[in-house]
């Protein structure tokens, strides 16, 4: 893609700057604050990382319009570290098109009602391999970059709110079919 290639020559062009490395973050706390946030946490994540490109490539580039339309700009960011990879000797099975797509999907099944619509919220699981690809090229970073892998600060309030939305959800589920209080004639 013409996009990858263009980031790859302004990446030689800044290779003497330090790099911070991806905003990787352990598969547990993505999976929990992806599923905690419905989803709000994969545009986070796609901005932060968007961010760093930017820093690492001097790329003209928006990272918060990147992110919002994060569905059409997947492939770009795989692709990127999927050329990183390579460049980097570091073995990966990231098959840029194929998660890129399938996050796409994911986005387009959240337009349909449930039962289908709710197989959104899995679109986490698209994301996953990309999270480990930076994770594994943070680990050689010099100076190697830590693993963001703790639940802290306003990740808790999100946590929170996101386990009392599965409490609530749990309970109109499997609660009584009418919730509204009995009336008396």
């Amino acid at each position: 893609m013409e996009e990858s290639s263009s980031l790859e020559q302004e990446s030689a062009a800044n290779q003497g700057a330090e790099f911070p490395g991806y905003f990787a973050v352990s598969t547990t706390k993505f999976i929990v604050m992806s599923a905690c946030t419905l989803g709000l946490y994969e545009v986070f994540w796609f901005y932060k990382n968007w961010q760093r490109v930017k820093e690492k490539t001097g790329a003209q580039m928006m990272p918060f319009w990147r992110a919002v339309f994060a569905p059409l700009w997947a492939y770009v960011l795989f692709d990127h570290l999927r050329d990183q990879l390579k460049e980097l000797h570091i073995a990966s099975t990231l098959v840029a098109g194929a998660w890129a797509l399938l996050y796409l999907a994911f986005q387009v099944l959240s337009q349909f009602e449930a039962p289908v619509g709710l197989l959104a919220i899995l679109s986490f699981s698209a994301l996953l391999p990309a999270n480990a690809a930076m994770s594994r090229i943070n680990a050689v970073q010099q100076p190697p970059v830590e693993l963001n892998d703790k639940i802290q600060g306003w990740n808790w309030l999100a946590v929170a709110l996101g386990g009392v939305f599965y409490l609530m959800l749990a309970l109109a589920l499997l609660g009584p079919g009418d919730m509204a209080p009995a009336q008396r004639i």
